[in-house]
C-alpha cells in the first residue's frame, strides 16, 4: 500500500447511522463540526446522566460546544 492509496482512502465517504436509524454520509477526513453536528450533540448532552466526578469535564465540554455553535450560527 503506497502513500497515494492512504490519501485516497481518507477522502472516501463513510456511512454512519444515528440513534434514530437515519443514515448519514460523512467524509472521514472532515474533523470539523458543522452547525447540525453541534445541535445534535447539545441536544443529546442535555439528557446526559452524569456521575459527580464527570460534572466539571462535562461542563467545560458543553461550554466549548456552545461557543462553537454560536460561531457557526453567525456564518
Amino acid at each position: 500500500m503506497g502513500i497515494l492509496d492512504r490519501i485516497a482512502k481518507k477522502d472516501t465517504p463513510s456511512i454512519i447511522t444515528n440513534t434514530q436509524g437515519d443514515t448519514i454520509s460523512s467524509t472521514v477526513s472532515n474533523n470539523t463540526l458543522n452547525l447540525e453536528d453541534l445541535d445534535f450533540l447539545l441536544h443529546y448532552l442535555r439528557n446526559a446522566d452524569l456521575k459527580g466526578h464527570q460534572v466539571e469535564m462535562f461542563y467545560n465540554l458543553v461550554i466549548k460546544l456552545q461557543n462553537q455553535y454560536i460561531e457557526q450560527s453567525k456564518k
